[in-house]
């Protein structure tokens, strides 16, 4: 009876045992599990969720692509808002930025024609009218804008602890900047450009900013003159006439068209 009890109560120990090592184990890979989500929701970097930059060949953990920059500049949100506004056709290629042609029309008038008839007795003038041309278009243009295309990706995840430098500037998609950023207000609705060599910046120039929704037009002046040559004129009744020669200018602009230079309106912010 005794031997029965030991063997019992040892039985019931190794069980009691087995059961400690199995919660144990259990509790590890709970931990283990837990420990990897949440190292896999955090992508390595600072930035704060919803940060949109640019890349040169994929995304890093964390980050996704963001398909509305396809073939579009980034440009900070004009003042009065359009946050996310796609303006213009996207490019289809880095060859294509700048790409787009003009239509043009103009009235010429030849003016008075100096009339004279052999025997230089007699001087009339003719005035015709103005003509006006057909309306034509321009071959596209040949100097497209130098450009660099690099992939745009948000970030998705929350992002680690680690510091983030000051004046550090990127986009958001949202209205406003996260906590310790704040707007960049004089690049507002202006192309970002690389400060050229022996410059001072940020400095604004170039044209005036885009409003919200703009595509930015512009159009072209021309000019020219028209050369009228000796004309010998003869009438019926065996006198010859001359039209003597002279010049006649003219001058107009071309239609607006777009600057082939589309781009999303993102909100920029730089770090405090």
């Amino acid at each position: 009876m005794v031997i029965f009890l030991i063997r019992k109560f040892l039985f019931a120990k190794r069980i009691e045992e087995a059961e400690v090592r199995c919660s144990n184990i259990v509790s590890a890979l709970g931990a283990f599990f837990l420990a990897s989500a949440a190292t896999g929701a955090h992508a390595t970097d600072g930035l704060p969720k919803g940060t949109i930059a640019y890349f040169a060949k994929s995304c890093p953990s964390g980050w996704s692509t963001y398909d509305n920059a396809n073939g579009r500049f980034l440009v900070p949100v004009p003042s009065g808002g359009g946050v996310a506004a796609m303006i213009g056709t996207p490019l289809s290629g880095v060859d294509a930025a700048g790409k787009h042609t003009h239509t043009a029309e103009t009235t010429v008038n030849p003016g008075n024609v100096q009339r004279q008839e052999n025997s230089g007795s007699r001087k009339q003038r003719a005035a015709p009218g103005p003509v006006k041309s057909d309306q034509t278009t321009s071959s596209p243009a040949t100097a497209l804008l130098p450009a660099v295309s690099y992939l745009v990706c948000k970030k998705t995840d929350d992002g680690d602890t680690s510091p983030i430098n000051a004046g550090v500037a990127t986009f958001f998609d949202n209205t406003s900047c996260p906590s310790n950023w704040q707007s960049y207000e004089s690049a507002r609705g202006r192309y970002l450009v690389g400060l050229p060599s022996n410059a001072f910046g940020p400095a604004n120039f170039g044209g005036k900013a885009l409003n919200v929704g703009e595509e930015r037009q512009h159009k072209h002046k021309f000019d020219g003159t028209l050369d009228y040559n000796n004309a010998g004129l003869k009438q019926s009744g065996g006198h010859h006439n001359f039209a003597a020669p002279h010049d006649t200018s003219f001058s107009g602009f071309t239609d607006d068209s777009a600057i082939g230079a589309p781009y999303i309106a993102l909100t920029f912010c730089s770090k405090q």
